[in-house]
């Protein structure tokens, strides 16, 4: 499957909160900025959600001094991104 096969659609692009990391630099078009609204611990992983344009995005791979309230710079790892149509819900592309 080629990009041309996406061009009309309507598309949902999902990753996985693993796949999303904090980034100090600032100089990349791919990087998103957001707010960090809420942090929830498990076990001894914790798990943050950020605010990027009202879409809530989660991370595990985070910088422990952050804080709730904060402002991040977030790269996400496009390479293992899904691609769903929005009219299915069906999967389009993955990577395992």
């Amino acid at each position: 499957m080629s990009m041309d096969d996406f061009v009309g659609k309507k598309l949902i692009l999902g990753f996985r909160p693993d796949h999303v990391h904090t980034v100090k630099r600032q100089d990349d078009q791919s990087l998103l900025k957001g707010w960090v609204i809420a942090k929830e611990m498990h076990d001894d992983d914790a798990v943050w959600t950020i605010n990027v344009d009202n879409q809530h995005i989660m991370s595990t791979h985070f910088d422990n001094t952050i804080k709730v309230n904060e402002e991040v710079t977030l790269k996400i790892d496009f390479d293992v991104a899904y691609v769903f149509d929005k009219l299915s819900e069906k999967a389009l592309s993955y990577k395992e």
